[in-house]
């Protein structure tokens, strides 16, 4: 049975406990994973969490426009393996009450005055940046992909001051190489003491769920028919 804490459903696997360890440890957390790994699943429960421990506080999760931010994450579904039911990634592991839901905006108003605010980089042709200097925490899916216009230069000195403490964390595939937003924060804080990158290929994810008796992200028989 589902708890009445938060999160409701979710229980991290062995490579998603260290993405924790490390968004929750460094002020800037950059995960670069192969596709259907979870890497989204832990990065908005890291966001959720800290925004219901931290009253009054804004997060904001980036994605290249609102369709893609919606297909990833606020209609994202998935089985729960203890239930058997499908459940809304989102918002079901957050407990009745502790959030009112605004589907058209794609909002969450907390309990606790914090507020959860998903959307698109890039909308209506405007290549402009869309995200607001308000939040605390940043959270950008698939920053890779955002070759249009690199978000960060205009973020980071936001993020980076001294006045207020303030958090970025990164979900990505590794597409292209060194020309991307993805790879260039890489190159940039590399060596920084409150900076962390996590790569993991699927072989390193399977040898890690497998040495904890667990089922592989991915059989061998899907990698074949994946490569």
């Amino acid at each position: 049975m589902a708890s009445a804490k938060f999160p409701r459903y979710y229980r991290p696997r062995p490579y998603q406990v260290e993405l924790h360890k490390m968004w929750r440890e460094k002020r800037i957390g950059v995960a670069v994973f192969p596709r259907q790994s979870g890497k989204d699943v832990s990065m908005s429960m890291e966001m959720v969490e800290g925004l219901l421990r931290t009253p009054k506080t804004r997060g904001a999760y980036i994605s290249l426009d609102n369709p893609m931010i919606r297909d990833i994450l606020w209609d994202k579904t998935y089985l729960d393996p203890e239930t058997g039911d499908y459940i809304r990634m989102l918002q079901d592991n957050v407990p009745p009450g502790y959030a009112a839901w605004k589907n058209t905006v794609m909002e969450g108003n907390f309990s606790n005055d914090s507020r959860l605010k998903l959307q698109g980089y890039f909308q209506n042709g405007r290549d402009k940046n869309g995200v607001g200097t308000s939040f605390q925490r940043y959270a950008f899916t698939e920053l890779a992909l955002f070759d249009r216009e690199d978000p960060l230069p205009r973020l980071m000195p936001i993020i980076s001051g001294e006045h207020e403490e303030k958090k970025l964390m990164v979900a990505s595939t590794p597409r292209g190489r060194r020309q991307n937003p993805l790879w260039q924060l890489m190159q940039s804080f590399e060596g920084e003491k409150d900076f962390q990158v996590i790569i993991r290929t699927i072989d390193d994810l399977n040898e890690m769920m497998t040495r904890e008796g667990l089922q592989p992200v991915r059989s061998q028989a899907q990698l074949e028919i994946d490569r």
